[in-house]
């Protein structure tokens, strides 16, 4: 068989499942000829408009513009997502129309799945990178706030609007062809979630560019500076666990407790607020750094001490494995697909969910008392998590729903 004609739908926002769609795209491209099919970036919406990450690859690239309503959750339900689920049904007759062997689809930003997937004639493979957790998570449900009056009025329409999403979410999703997914642990919760099978693509990191430096020595022995802190990579939303974070942070025994710093793209300003009081009042310092490019982020990977994840349930983790390729070792709850991308004792330690363990293995990591050398951390990332296994998993998962 030829070289595959695809059509690649998303509507991700900046993070990384985007960087993951475009090393695979890229990397890919020899078997596979992509032509990009996207909503409008412009569009006014919670996550705010930002550029298009396939547009450094010189895809042909064909865009959807959408004019958003106000930039609240009434606005976007209300007026934006009627008008996305438009666009994507034009977007469907186009690829239809369009002589492909086989659309790839990725998130949409607003339902998760997205709603082309039900009008597609042709064979579509969905690219999950995790269910819509709030239809199945208790504590990721909408709140409703105020008076016990306002509280059971105002219930009605959201619980209305969440079941409907829930039920287009599953509906889409189980009317894709085939399934890809990030992880073991995505791909039992699909199960679970959708009653559908999925393919892993075992994601890697670019170990080109994520690379120890050779200006910056590890050396577990100077004292806490600055340019040892512990580092989050993560946006600023409660799953994220960066209250437990501050906590662990503020448990931890001696004088030179190392300062937390938040990298992030996008960020609650209401939970933002409650992160720094929350600091403040345990006396941690708490930087929150956002937009950083991609060499700076780089730069602070190499300079950190330690970088620590504590999203609950992560479907896999790509932030352990671009620390890990820079010398740096983690420190992860062991649960989720952390438990697939830290090897335990090797590129990091897993703790229990809870601000005493995490404090522990931060600690141990710090004070040398771990062992967890960088030239070992780098080396077990080469060896299990290169790109190739997962391009050659995806061009397959590709191939065979184009077949089917």
């Amino acid at each position: 068989m030829g070289r595959l004609r695809v059509a690649l739908y998303h509507h991700l926002p900046p993070g990384g499942a985007a960087r993951a769609m475009t090393e695979l795209v890229d990397r890919s491209s020899d078997e596979i000829e992509h032509v990009a099919f996207t909503i409008d970036p412009g569009i006014r919406d919670r996550h705010h408009g930002c550029p298009d990450p396939l547009r450094g690859l010189g895809l042909e690239h064909h865009v959807e513009h959408v004019r958003g309503g106000p930039g609240n959750r009434l606005g976007e339900w209300a007026v934006t997502v009627p008008r996305v689920l438009k666009a994507e049904r034009r977007i469907a007759a186009s690829i239809d129309d369009g002589d492909f062997d086989v659309v790839v689809v990725h998130h949409q930003r607003h339902t998760q799945a997205p709603g082309l997937l039900r009008h597609l004639q042709t064979p579509s493979t969905y690219f999950v990178q995790e269910p819509r957790r709030q239809s199945f998570e208790h504590d990721l449900r909408p709140r409703i706030g105020g008076s016990a009056v306002k509280r059971v009025i105002g219930s009605v329409p959201v619980r209305a609007l969440d079941s409907w999403a829930r039920h287009f979410d599953i509906e889409s999703t189980r009317a894709a062809t085939t399934l890809m997914c990030n992880s073991e642990h995505s791909r039992e919760y699909i199960w679970r979630a959708y009653a559908r099978e999925a393919t892993v693509i075992p994601l890697g990191v670019d170990l080109d560019r994520f690379t120890p430096s050779p200006d910056l020595p590890f050396d577990r022995s100077r004292p806490t500076t600055p340019d040892r802190e512990i580092l989050m990579v993560a946006a600023i939303e409660r799953p994220k666990g960066i209250d437990l974070a501050i906590r662990a942070v503020a448990s931890m025994v001696g004088s030179d407790r190392p300062a937390l710093r938040v990298v992030h793209n996008r960020a609650d300003p209401a939970h933002r607020r409650e992160l720094r009081e929350l600091a403040n009042d345990l006396g941690v310092s708490l930087i929150l750094e956002p937009g950083v490019s991609e060499t700076e982020l780089v730069t602070r990977y190499r300079q950190a001490a330690v970088c620590l994840l504590t999203s609950r349930l992560e479907p896999l983790g790509l932030t352990a494995l671009e620390a890990a390729a820079c010398g740096t070792p983690v420190v992860a709850i062991r649960e989720g697909g952390y438990r697939e991308t830290v090897i335990d004792g090797v590129t990091g330690l897993l703790a229990d969910r809870n601000p005493g363990s995490i404090a522990l293995a931060l600690s141990r990591i710090i004070d040398s008392t771990a062992a967890i050398e960088p030239s070992t951390v780098r080396s077990r990332v080469e060896a299990l998590r290169p790109w190739s296994r997962a391009v050659d998993r995806y061009i397959e998962v590709v191939a065979r729903t184009a077949n089917r």
